[in-house]
């Protein structure tokens, strides 16, 4: 009875943390700050912070692209 109620318990705390934790959206199509700033010919630090107006303001939202090695953050226009 107690391994059973434990094991329900533990299911029941996995599925709770997921629920913590927001998928990763992965797009191949979206823009890292680096690909942003060459088209921009701007520095990468004021195309950050342009970015960070951006997603305050809710024209853009951040998803994750497939890098060299790990995802890395990109951005993408918000669909209405």
């Amino acid at each position: 009875m107690a391994i059973a109620c434990m094991s329900a318990l533990n299911k029941t705390a996995a599925r709770l943390v997921s629920e913590l934790f927001q998928e990763k959206i992965v797009d191949e199509k979206a823009e890292t700050v680096r690909e942003i700033a060459k088209k921009k010919n701007a520095s990468i630090r004021q195309t950050s912070r342009q970015i960070e107006q951006w997603i305050s303001t809710g024209k853009i939202e951040m998803v994750w692209k497939r890098g060299t090695i790990r995802l890395v953050p990109a951005y993408r226009i918000k669909k209405p």
